[in-house]
């Protein structure tokens, strides 16, 4: 359980400053970023617009090969045995 500390003075100065260190870091909460600065004296703003990026793109292409296997298994229980065998294909199980 937190326990909750007590409030602390600010003029309206620091409350305007502590407000733009906020922004300039994209934290809304005040008390998130006075708890981040009093434990760790210091926060990091990262720019991860390009992994998001690339997060993207995995799920596309990861959804790509789930189609392509889903496919593949669907045309591989529909064909013949003898086509199965002839081609190389097992059906032991293994895709």
């Amino acid at each position: 359980m937190k326990k909750r500390l007590e409030n602390m003075s600010r003029s309206k100065e620091e409350v305007e400053r502590i407000h733009e260190k906020m922004d300039e870091l994209g934290i809304r909460s005040m008390g998130a970023y006075l708890r981040k600065m009093a434990l760790d004296g210091y926060c990091i703003r990262l720019d991860l617009q390009d992994v998001k990026a690339l997060v993207s793109l995995l799920r596309i292409c990861s959804n790509n090969l789930n189609q392509y296997a889903k496919r593949t298994k669907q045309a591989a229980s529909t064909m013949p045995t003898s086509r199965i065998c002839k081609n190389g294909w097992r059906r032991s199980g293994r895709t």
